[in-house]
């Protein structure tokens, strides 16, 4: 990926969360009563408002480390903020939960509505490009619609490779290589057990001799945790089936 990159998209994930965020005198300090209150709160929402029947029909455990996993998740993202701003947050965690002052949250919304603006022009360069070399292909594959589909699987068949979707036509590669797949290995899978796999991002370049798809792509499994790679395929021609 030249322009969609896992860089790209973590950035743009926590560039939508500042709207989540709600203002809390108590988060001036850090206090363990009041974190585990709204823990417990927060853990209580989360599974009645889950879609999955995962969560209600296994144990209290297993939910809870779902949960946990989300807000590792939320963590992750958050800690990507500048320090200017992280070290006047008293309890990341309680950032994760959605609490934060009114001068911290001002300040994250600056700097993700200006990160939203860099997230925004970077996907409009890529999809740009895609458009231009789908003029060179002459058919219109609409990449851009391909985003929040599930990959549901990748075929390789007399050197074509195939690419099938949840809701989009698949898509053949003539002549294809798969030049970068970072999938896990099968006991990977197996410990793993991916069930979902949603495109993130997609890209198209051309080189003179062979068209390139690009796939950033984000797995998912039943305890909530997540995994982002890369899946590209270089070939003479792509066409949409």
């Amino acid at each position: 990926m030249k322009y969609l990159t896992k860089e790209w998209y973590l950035n743009k994930q926590l560039a939508d969360l500042f709207d989540s965020l709600k203002p809390c005198e108590q988060s001036t300090i850090k206090d363990e009563e009041f974190y585990k209150e709204q823990y417990d709160r927060k853990f209580n929402i989360f599974v009645s408002n889950s879609k999955s029947d995962t969560v209600t029909l296994t144990p209290k455990n297993v939910a809870e480390y779902q949960f946990s996993q989300y807000l590792q998740w939320l963590l992750s993202l958050y800690n990507r903020l500048p320090q200017s701003i992280t070290q006047n947050i008293a309890d990341m965690r309680l950032l994760a939960l959605g609490y934060a002052t009114e001068d911290n949250i001002s300040a994250i919304k600056k700097h993700c509505l200006k990160l939203k603006e860099q997230c925004d022009y970077i996907w409009g360069d890529a999809y740009n490009g895609a458009d231009e070399i789908e003029n060179q292909l002459n058919q219109q594959i609409n990449l851009e619609n391909y985003e929040q589909d599930a990959l549901c699987d990748v075929k390789e068949t007399d050197g074509n490779v195939f690419m099938f979707f949840s809701v989009h036509r698949p898509l053949l590669i003539e002549n294809a290589e798969i030049i970068e797949r970072e999938t896990p290995t099968a006991k990977q899978v197996t410990e793993w057990r991916s069930n979902t796999t949603e495109v993130c991002a997609a890209e198209l370049s051309f080189d003179g001799g062979k068209y390139t798809i690009s796939f950033l792509l984000e797995s998912f499994n039943d305890l909530n945790e997540t995994r982002l790679w890369y899946l590209t395929v270089s070939g003479d021609r792509i066409k949409k089936l």
